[in-house]
């Protein structure tokens, strides 16, 4: 039997042993479904491996790994995207709160003043 397999079904993934140390996907969040299946799921339970000491901890673990997750789906530097794609993700973030920070922390908005751009060509 899968450990926090519970926890796990409440990130939108189904997983059950097939035997033989094989599993068996059944369904994962739609914002995963352009990464390899199977990086997903040994990253997850290489994370719940990891989170072994805070076993009373869910809360804070699941949330770790839905960063974790979050940080893989996420766009990454020297991808590109076509123009479409840059319109629908930039109408996404103007929508959500949810946006400000990457799951690590940092920002993912940086805004510039008028006075900041002539400061770095020295018109001011």
């Amino acid at each position: 039997m899968i450990c926090y397999q519970d926890e796990i079904q409440k990130m939108g993934l189904e997983i059950n042993e097939f035997g033989g140390g094989s599993y068996v996907v059944k369904s994962i969040p739609a914002i995963l479904g352009h990464l390899a299946i199977e990086e997903v799921v040994a990253g997850i339970f290489e994370l719940y491996h990891e989170a072994k000491d805070n076993a009373g901890q869910a809360t804070a673990r699941i949330e770790n790994i839905l960063a974790t997750m979050a940080c893989k789906a996420a766009v990454k530097a020297n991808h590109p995207l076509k123009d479409e794609e840059i319109r629908e993700l930039l109408k996404k973030m103007r929508e959500s709160s949810a946006f400000s920070h990457c799951p690590h922390g940092r920002p993912v908005i940086k805004q510039f003043t008028e006075t900041d751009i002539k400061k770095w060509f020295r018109r001011t």
